[in-house]
Formats: C-alpha cells, sequence, structure tokens
C-alpha cells in the first residue's frame, strides 16, 4: 500500500524553494538598488536630482555652505571597514558659470587637453571628464542658459581614502557609480517653491543686494547681475554726462562675512592690511575711510587689478559684511587712468555702493535627501 505524506510535510520542499526564490531575487534587487538625491540653488534658481548605488543609509551627506554661488555637497559611503580599496566618496557642485566648458558640451568642440575626454549619457547629455592623479575623476556639463552663461553641475568621483603602493581601487564599483549618476541626472529651473530675485541685483552668495540705479552725481550708476568663471558677480557702471569719454567700472568680485571675534577683535581691514605679516597682501593698498567706513584700495599699480575692499558692520548678525571689488577706468587715453580725480571717482562711487547695499541674509539651499 502507498503511503501518502500529510499536506504540510509535501509542502516544506516547496516552500524552502519559494522562500530561495525570494530571498535571491531579493538579493538581487538589493545589488541594482538606487535612491535618488537632490540639490537645490535657490541663489541661482536651479535643482537636481540624481541616483546613487544603495539605500539613503548606504550614503552620509555633508552640505559644505561655502558661502559662495555654488551649492557644494558631498556624499561618503558609510559601513564598516570601508577604505580606498572598496568604495568610492562623491562630490556635487551646482552652480551657474561663464566658462569653456559650453564649447564642449553645448558646440560640440573637442577637449584639447590629454587628461580630458567627453562622455555622454543615455539621454545623449555630454560631460567633460578630467583625470588626473589619485584616480581623481571629474564631470561636467551645462545645463540650460543662466544669464550670460549657464547652470552648470560638476561630480567628482575619487576613492573614499588614501590607497597605499600597489593597492588599486575597485574599478568595477567605480563604473557603476558613474553610470548610475551620469544617466539618471536630471534638472529643473521652474521647481517649485523657487524664490523671485528680480527685485534687484544680488551678491553670488544672495546675502546683500542693490537696486538696479543707484543715485550718483547728476545720473545713476547702473547695476547688473553677470556669470563669470567664478558664479555670480554685480557689476555697476557709471557714465558721467559730463565726462562721457570715460566709463567707470566696479565689479564685486565676492563678498563675505568676518566676525571679529574669532580674529583678537580686529576688523577684516586691520588684520589683512594693516597689521597683517604677508607683505604680499598689504602690497600697493592704501587704507582709507569709505563712506565712514574701514577700507583698503589699490589703484593704478602696474600688472595688477585696481581694487578696493570694503568693510561694513552688519548688526543684524554682529558680524562684517566685506565687499572685495575691482575697479576699472575705461577711456581711450591712458592719463585717464591714472588721474587722481578719476580715483576720487572711483571712491565715490564705492561710497554709494557700499551705502546702498542692503543685507538680506543667505537663502537656505543645498541638499535635499531623497525626496
Amino acid at each position: 500500500m502507498k503511503t501518502r505524506l500529510p499536506f504540510f510535510k509535501r509542502a516544506v520542499p516547496i516552500a524552502l524553494v519559494l522562500a530561495l526564490v525570494l530571498a535571491l531575487s531579493a538579493c538581487e534587487s538589493g545589488k541594482n538598488q538606487v535612491t535618488e538625491f537632490k540639490i537645490r540653488n535657490d541663489r541661482v534658481g536651479t535643482e537636481v536630482s540624481f541616483n546613487l548605488p544603495g539605500s539613503e543609509e548606504d550614503w552620509e551627506v555633508v552640505d559644505h555652505q561655502f558661502g559662495t554661488t555654488s551649492e557644494d555637497i558631498s556624499y561618503y559611503p558609510k559601513g564598516d571597514d570601508l577604505d580606498g580599496t572598496n568604495s568610492w566618496s562623491v562630490q556635487a557642485q551646482l552652480s551657474a558659470e561663464d566658462s569653456f566648458y559650453k564649447e564642449i558640451v553645448i558646440d560640440g568642440e573637442e577637449p584639447v587637453d590629454d587628461s580630458q575626454s567627453v562622455v555622454e549619457s543615455d539621454s545623449g547629455m555630454r560631460w567633460l571628464k578630467t583625470t588626473g592623479d589619485g584616480n581623481y575623476n571629474c564631470y561636467v556639463t551645462c545645463l540650460d542658459k543662466y544669464l550670460n552663461g549657464y547652470h552648470t553641475v560638476e561630480f567628482i568621483i575619487l576613492p573614499n581614502g588614501q590607497l597605499e603602493d600597489g593597492q588599486e581601487p575597485d574599478k568595477e564599483l567605480f563604473d557603476k557609480i558613474e553610470k548610475t549618476i551620469l544617466n539618471s541626472l536630471k534638472y529643473d529651473s521652474a521647481y517649485e517653491g523657487k524664490p523671485d530675485y528680480s527685485d534687484g541685483a544680488y551678491t553670488g552668495t544672495h546675502q546683500v543686494k542693490w537696486p538696479f540705479e543707484i543715485p550718483f552725481e547728476s545720473s545713476a550708476i547702473k547695476v547688473e547681475e553677470f556669470v563669470d568663471d567664478n558664479g555670480l558677480v554685480v557689476r555697476f557702471k557709471y557714465e558721467s554726462p559730463e565726462n562721457p569719454s570715460v566709463v567707470y567700472r566696479i565689479e564685486l568680485i565676492r563678498d563675505f562675512m568676518h566676525n571679529p571675534e574669532e580674529s583678537d577683535g580686529k576688523s577684516y581691514i586691520n588684520e589683512h592690511f594693516v597689521n597683517n605679516e604677508d607683505p604680499y597682501k598689504e602690497e600697493g593698498f592704501e587704507v582709507m575711510k569709505i563712506a565712514d567706513y574701514e577700507a583698503a584700495m589699490r589703484f593704478n599699480q602696474e600688472n595688477i587689478k585696481d581694487e578696493v575692499v570694503i568693510e561694513i558692520p552688519e548688526d543684524k548678525v554682529k558680524q562684517h559684511l566685506v565687499l572685495d571689488m575691482f575697479t576699472f577706468i575705461d577711456s581711450d587715453t591712458d592719463a585717464d587712468k591714472g588721474d587722481e580725480k578719476n580715483k576720487q571717482k572711483i571712491i565715490d562711487m564705492a561710497a554709494a555702493i557700499a551705502k546702498s547695499a542692503e543685507f538680506i541674509g543667505s537663502p537656505e539651499s543645498g541638499a535635499d535627501e531623497n525626496k
């Protein structure tokens, strides 16, 4: 007589098979898992998203907040016994620039540097790839137009730690990270909640703004934003009705906050232009008062750009706002560029600029994890 096994005994092998299949599927799914990360830069009004292999818990996100035009975020792998041989870190920068990248990634020109090449994502987006010592890999591309330049995004992929002689990084994992990032990138310059900065000309940090016209003498200083290869810049221009052959220009190249409490009570001007032991920083600068503010100016120095630095105490944050500006005198007559009257005109312009600066603080941008 044939003995029949109870149903649950016969079902055990089937259950084991199903469990094994499910476990293998989950394992395979885990290997292919990716997580979306976002970076928003309200200062230049754009947002990007991209994927990294693994889960959100696999990455530590560090927002550097350097206080410049760009948003700079680093992604470090998390786990035990990770080093440069088995893991990679990723650095990302979202900004706006007017640079040679456009000629390659937009216009289609080929790079001339042997360390550079062009790679394309699955969507056809061109990236300029630069390789360097220490398995340095940098990728940059232009997104959409912004002012006179483009929104730009840059990724740097590096071994997660120093490699000793003879050690090699995990190239298979590198290829996976590279493809995952480049093929998943999306950008949006009309995102929900995008702030409106059309009411004035803002610095790269967006801590300060000016009206588009500053009353000056019998006319007005024209103010505009533009981008160079370092990010967002504010340009001031004055054409005197009495002397139209000479044009006065000032370009704000950077603005930042100085905390005297962190410098033994010294102002920025005092620390860097009065008592500074570094002779290079003092070279050619004249310390003065501009609009009753501490300032330093370098004028008509051979082969060195004219420059003026003004320090403005800021009651809102109990720190000092520092404005660092290049100055220009445009004229067909060389004598005009070194004329003391034109130097004074530049000083008066800088005073008007300092007096009309409106400190507003910096917008909250940066990393937006898995959202």
